[in-house]
């Protein structure tokens, strides 16, 4: 019997507790080695990575070592304060387990101009991956998952056809119910929105996208990213006092990674 590239090791890199459902299908068939960047916290919640640990576990995932070590909040001021050397640790911490478990293939985050944890996420599994394969790792394949849909230049490179899956019931009624099990009010609205956008037939359609060692590292883009306007706002209602820039901060932050 021919083996199948997707048998290879595999390793799920997110930003926050609870991405993992947007490859349930994945998740379930792979069982791979999960990383996540923040504990789920955000601005005023509780910490929620436990919850991902169940459920990774529960279908013969494994937490890795970078798992939920930083809130939001640290992330937002280690930014400002141009702490690359948080990032940069985070980076090789993983590239280390990548390394050690033979990783082949890694599903990240993608790089969408939305929230800025989603992107960073996405340069540090890029980096990552690069720095595993400079130590001596077989070229690792990169993925990302549509979370808000991408448009114009953020479209990943075309290195393949899109990877689709459609839940059946119980794939469906298992992503449900591992995400009403996140004890977060705020999480819980959300997975109410997104069943009332999309339906639960929406809910059934997850895909992954070949992506780019590059992606993430070229935005052309001329107008800032939606993170930025939304620091504003944010800043304006008084929850913080400044805004991060994408020129100013991440564009750094992304060239000390890539290099």
């Amino acid at each position: 019997m021919s083996r199948s590239p997707w048998d290879d090791p595999s390793a799920l890199i997110i930003a926050h507790p609870g991405h993992e459902l947007f490859v349930s299908a994945w998740l379930r068939s792979s069982s791979p080695l999960v990383f996540i960047l923040t504990d789920g916290s955000g601005r005023s919640s509780a910490p929620r990575v436990e919850t991902s640990r169940r459920i990774v576990e529960s279908v013969g995932g494994r937490a890795g070592p970078v798992f939920g070590p930083c809130s939001d909040r640290s992330i937002y001021q280690a930014v400002l304060d141009g702490n690359t050397s948080l990032f940069s640790g985070l980076a090789q911490e993983i590239a280390q387990a990548l390394l050690a478990g033979g990783i082949r293939r890694i599903v990240a985050d993608p790089y969408e101009r939305q929230f800025l944890s989603h992107d960073l996420c996405s340069l540090i599994a890029s980096a990552a991956a690069g720095r595993a394969e400079l130590s001596g790792s077989d070229p690792i394949l990169r993925f990302a998952y549509p979370m808000f849909g991408y448009h114009g230049s953020r479209e990943p490179a075309p290195l393949g056809e899109r990877i689709r899956f459609r839940l059946d019931d119980e794939g469906l009624d298992w992503k449900i119910r591992s995400a009403r099990s996140f004890p977060d009010p705020e999480l819980q609205k959300e997975v109410d929105e997104l069943i009332a956008q999309r339906g639960l037939d929406g809910l059934r359609k997850e895909s992954l996208v070949p992506v780019s060692p590059e992606s993430g590292f070229q935005d052309a883009e001329s107008e800032p990213p939606n993170y930025e306007r939304h620091g504003e706002k944010l800043v304006s209602q008084g929850h913080y006092q400044d805004v991060i820039r994408y020129r100013d901060h991440v564009l750094p932050l992304a060239e000390m990674l890539r290099a």
